[in-house]
């Protein structure tokens, strides 16, 4: 999708100092937010300056051309759970998106961004993507965009229906809210169950609860996967992760009531299908600044009912390079 540039009202103020300052816009709706980024992009100017409305989220997603035209899921990895989908979708609130406004260093605007290619990098590295060509399974040619959308900030999930009236539900990902939410996503993981093995409706035991959140990034998996080798080496996770779980696999491995009473089968189920993977430290806050984070439980399908910020094609199969705090872009 794409739309031309917005010619952005502004007010100037005299003071007596031979300076103009732009006022500050506000920004109110994730259509003016688009507006908003498409003028400030190949403008060469940070002096225009923004304020986002608190409910106003955004989230870069993904999709196969081979096969679409738009983006499908807020996720870009779709919910194939067998080849590498995901139930939960990332979201940044409104100080990235602010930043991505206003701050010619980790943002859009600026004499060193002229071209959505190089917004798009400063925004997937401020997502802690630095190479914007993911080889994600199921996806050979992949284009982006950027959604914007109105969301409360509640803890909880967002299944049924999505309107204006009825926005996205955000959860800070603590260990906490995620395990209060947890088995709310096993029917879209497991659809039915299979045979004998029926989906589980319990939640985590308070022992799971406890030891799972004293396990805290790369150092915490490490450590669970020295405490409880067998139940991971069965599920296939390493330390990097349980890449190639499969909801079949689990279901194959253990009984209904592991996911609610082994924290290797919790951690591993967290691992595989809700993106905690082991970096993951359950705090909610991310980076140096520890902004919070936030997700959106499920990763819905969109198809053409989505605002999009920007939409970037990726040309001739050529990867977009985003090399750390550089302004490089195809």
């Amino acid at each position: 999708m794409v739309h031309g540039a917005a010619s952005l009202p502004v007010a100037l103020v005299s003071i007596l100092l031979p300076t103009v300052f732009m006022a500050t816009q506000t920004i109110d709706s994730a259509e003016d937010y688009v507006r908003a980024l498409q003028g400030v992009i190949g403008n060469h100017s940070c002096t225009a300056k923004y304020k986002v409305a608190p409910d106003l989220y955004g989230t870069l997603t993904s999709f196969d051309t081979t096969k679409y035209k738009q983006a499908q899921y807020l996720d870009g990895r779709g919910t194939n759970f067998s080849s590498g989908g995901t139930a939960v979708a990332w979201f940044s609130d409104r100080l990235s998106l602010e930043s991505f406004l206003n701050s010619e260093d980790s943002g859009c605007c600026g004499p060193n961004i002229a071209s959505v290619g190089t917004c798009l990098c400063r925004i997937a590295q401020s997502v802690g993507v630095s190479t914007v060509w993911i080889d994600w399974p199921g996806f050979p040619m992949l284009d982006f965009e950027y959604l914007v959308t109105k969301a409360s900030f509640n803890n909880r999930t967002s299944y049924g229906r999505v309107t204006h009236g009825r926005p996205l539900n955000l959860i800070q990902p603590t260990w906490q809210n995620l395990l209060a939410i947890y088995n709310q996503t096993f029917s879209s993981v497991f659809g039915n169950g299979s045979g004998d093995w029926e989906v589980p409706s319990c939640g985590p035991t308070a022992a799971v609860i406890d030891t799972l959140s004293n396990s805290i990034g790369q150092t915490g998996w490490d450590s669970l996967l020295a405490r409880y080798p067998l139940q991971f080496a069965q599920l296939g996770c390493t330390k990097l992760g349980c890449e190639n779980l499969s909801p079949a696999k689990l279901q194959s491995t253990f009984p209904p009531q592991a996911l609610c009473e082994q924290a290797a089968v919790v951690r591993a189920y967290l691992a595989a299908f809700l993106d905690a993977n082991p970096m993951f430290d359950g705090t909610g806050v991310s980076g140096a600044a520890q902004q919070p984070e936030f997700i959106v439980v499920p990763n819905k399908h969109i198809g053409a009912n989505s605002t999009s910020a920007f939409y970037f094609r990726i040309m001739d199969g050529r990867p977009l390079l985003c090399a750390k705090n550089s302004t490089a872009g195809l």
